[in-house]
C-alpha cells in the first residue's frame, strides 16, 4: 500500500503542481495522497491560502459527467447560502477532476465515546441539513449545470428511481451472476416489489448518498455532506417525502438507536403525522435496500468477468452482507 500511495502521489505530482500554479488559491505547501474510491483517487492539497481535495477519476470507472454535475450542485448549495457542504474551487473542461475545500471533521462511522445527548444533537442537526435542502428549487440549479455545458436530469420520482436503479441496473446480469449471488432470492423482492406511481410536480432536491462516510461531524455537533455527485431532484406528492431519512437509516449505523427521534424532530419540524411518517420511512428504507443490495450483485457480477478496480469477493461480501441487514429488518 505504502509503494502504491507513492507511485499513484508521483503520477500526480506534476498535474497538482501545474493546477494549483493555474488557480487563484496561494502557493503550493504540500500535497498527500488520501485513498482511493470505487471510481476516483483522493488528493489533500495544502496551500497558502488553505486546504483542498483532488478528485481524479479511475480509468474507466464513473462518468466524467459526474465530476461537473458535483460541481455545479456545490455551486449552487454555496450562491444559495447552504452551509453543510464543502466548496467548488474547480472542474476540468473534460470532467476528469474537480477540486474542493477540504472539510476537517469525522466521519459518523468513526464517532467513538459520543454521548447518548451529543449523539442525538448529531442526529438531530443531519436532520436539519437534510430539510435546509427543500430550499433548492431548479431555477437555482439550472444556470449551474449550463455553466458547465451540461443538461439538467429530468427529476426522478419513487417510479422512474425504481426503474432506474433497480430494474435497469438487475436484469441485464441475472444470466451473468454467479452461481452463489443470490440471485432467486433477489429477482423475487424486485418481482414482488410495486413501486408508488405520481405525476406530482412537488420537486425536493436530495443529496442521494447520504453513507457514513460523507457524513462528517464537527467538533461542535454540526454536519458536513460531502460527495454530492447522485444528488437530484426528485418529484413527490405531499405526504410521500421522507427527506433522506430512509437512506441514512440504511447507510448510517450511528444513526440506529436515534433514529426514532429523529423521525420524530423531522415530523414535527415539517409538521407530518408522526406515525404515519414513520411507516413511510419505514416503507421506503426496504425499497432503498433492496436498490443497494442489486448495487452490489451488480458490481459482484462485473467484477467476476471483467477487471475491476476492486476483487470480487469485495462486492461479494458486500453483497451477503446487505442480503442479512435486508432479512433483519423485513424477514
Amino acid at each position: 500500500m505504502a509503494y502504491a500511495a507513492w507511485y499513484i502521489l508521483k503520477h500526480m505530482r506534476k498535474q497538482i503542481e501545474d493546477l494549483v500554479a493555474s488557480l487563484d488559491i496561494g502557493e503550493l505547501r504540500s500535497h498527500a495522497w488520501l485513498g482511493s474510491g470505487f471510481a476516483s483517487h483522493a488528493y489533500q492539497i495544502d496551500t497558502s491560502s488553505g486546504s483542498y481535495v483532488l478528485l481524479a477519476r479511475k480509468p474507466g470507472e464513473g462518468n466524467p459527467r459526474d465530476y461537473k454535475a458535483h460541481f455545479a450542485h456545490l455551486r449552487c448549495l454555496e450562491r444559495c447560502g447552504y452551509t453543510h457542504a464543502p466548496k467548488a474551487v474547480y472542474v476540468s473542461d473534460d470532467g476528469e477532476q474537480l477540486l474542493i475545500t477540504k472539510v476537517v471533521g469525522i466521519e459518523s462511522d468513526k464517532l467513538h465515546d459520543t454521548t447518548s445527548r451529543d449523539l442525538q444533537t448529531i442526529g438531530n442537526n443531519l436532520v436539519d441539513a437534510l430539510l435546509e435542502l427543500q430550499a433548492i428549487h431548479v431555477s437555482d440549479m439550472q444556470p449551474e449545470y449550463e455553466a458547465v455545458g451540461l443538461t439538467l436530469p429530468k427529476p426522478l420520482n419513487e417510479a422512474s428511481d425504481w426503474q432506474t436503479y433497480v430494474v435497469e441496473r438487475f436484469y441485464p446480469y441475472v444470466e451473468q451472476a454467479p452461481a452463489d449471488a443470490q440471485s432467486a432470492w433477489l429477482e423475487k423482492q424486485v418481482s414482488q416489489h410495486q413501486p408508488f406511481q405520481t405525476t406530482s410536480d412537488r420537486l425536493y432536491f436530495r443529496h442521494g448518498d447520504t453513507s457514513a462516510a460523507n457524513i462528517l461531524i464537527h467538533d461542535n455537533q454540526t454536519i458536513t455532506l460531502i460527495d454530492w455527485t447522485e444528488s437530484k431532484f426528485y418529484q413527490s406528492p405531499v405526504g410521500r417525502e421522507e427527506y433522506g431519512l430512509a437512506y441514512v437509516a440504511n447507510n448510517a449505523p450511528f444513526t440506529k438507536d436515534i433514529l426514532p427521534e429523529m423521525i420524530r424532530y423531522a415530523a414535527e419540524k415539517q409538521q407530518l403525522d408522526h406515525d404515519a411518517f414513520r411507516a413511510l420511512v419505514l416503507e421506503k428504507r426496504r425499497d432503498i435496500k433492496i436498490a443497494d443490495i442489486c448495487w452490489a450483485y451488480m458490481m459482484y457480477t462485473r467484477a467476476s468477468h471483467t477487471k475491476t478496480a476492486d476483487p470480487p469477493e469485495t462486492f461479494k461480501q458486500i453483497l451477503d452482507t446487505r442480503i442479512a441487514e435486508f432479512k433483519e429488518l423485513f424477514g
